[in-house]
C-alpha cells in the first residue's frame, strides 16, 4: 500500500483551532502580545535577581553572613537565608520594584506570603537540622529606578512576621 501524506493543518484549510496549534497556538497579533508578556516577565525576573544580589551585598556589608539563596520547597521560596551579627537565623524576603508609584515594595508582602515564608522556614530548618537560638523574618524592599542617576533605595524591615 502506498504511503499516504497528509498536508499540514496550517496549509490545508483546516479549522482555525488546528491552524493555531500548527502555528504555535496563536495568531500573529496574539503572539506579539505573548512576546511582550514574555519580555516583561524576563525583565521582572532580571530586576528581581539584581535586587536579590543587591540585598545580599547590603546584608554582608552590615555584618550578615548569607548561607543560602533562592531555597525552594513545596510551600514556596526563601530569597535569602542569613545569620545576623548576633547569630540569629534570618529569613529575608526581597521585593524589588522599578518605582514606588503604586506602593512601596515592602507593602507587597501579603499575609499569605508571610505564612508561606514561615512554613518554608520550618522545612529549611528541618532539612538542614539547624539549631538556631533565634529566628526572624525580614523584608528588604528595593526601589531600583532603572536608568536614573540615583542609587537604588533600600529599606530593611526587621522581624516582620
Amino acid at each position: 500500500m502506498p504511503r499516504q501524506t497528509h498536508p499540514s493543518p496550517a496549509t490545508a484549510g483546516a479549522n482555525p483551532i488546528d491552524r493555531r496549534r500548527a502555528t504555535g497556538g496563536s495568531s500573529p497579533s496574539e503572539r506579539s502580545h505573548e512576546d511582550a508578556d514574555s519580555a516583561r516577565r524576563a525583565g521582572a525576573r532580571a530586576l528581581g535577581s539584581a535586587g536579590e544580589d543587591l540585598a545580599a551585598e547590603y546584608l554582608t556589608r552590615h555584618g550578615y553572613r548569607v548561607i543560602a539563596r533562592n531555597w525552594h520547597c513545596q510551600h514556596g521560596e526563601l530569597d535569602l537565608i542569613c545569620l545576623d551579627p548576633a547569630g540569629t537565623l534570618v529569613m529575608v524576603e526581597v521585593k524589588t520594584r522599578a518605582s514606588d508609584l503604586h506602593c512601596h515594595p515592602c507593602e507587597t508582602v501579603t499575609p499569605i506570603k508571610a505564612r508561606r515564608m514561615r512554613e518554608s522556614a520550618l522545612h529549611w530548618i528541618a532539612a538542614h537540622e539547624w539549631r538556631a537560638r533565634a529566628i526572624r523574618f525580614d523584608i528588604i524592599g528595593i526601589i531600583a529606578r532603572p536608568g536614573a542617576s540615583t542609587l537604588p533605595a533600600i529599606t530593611h524591615l526587621e522581624d516582620v512576621c
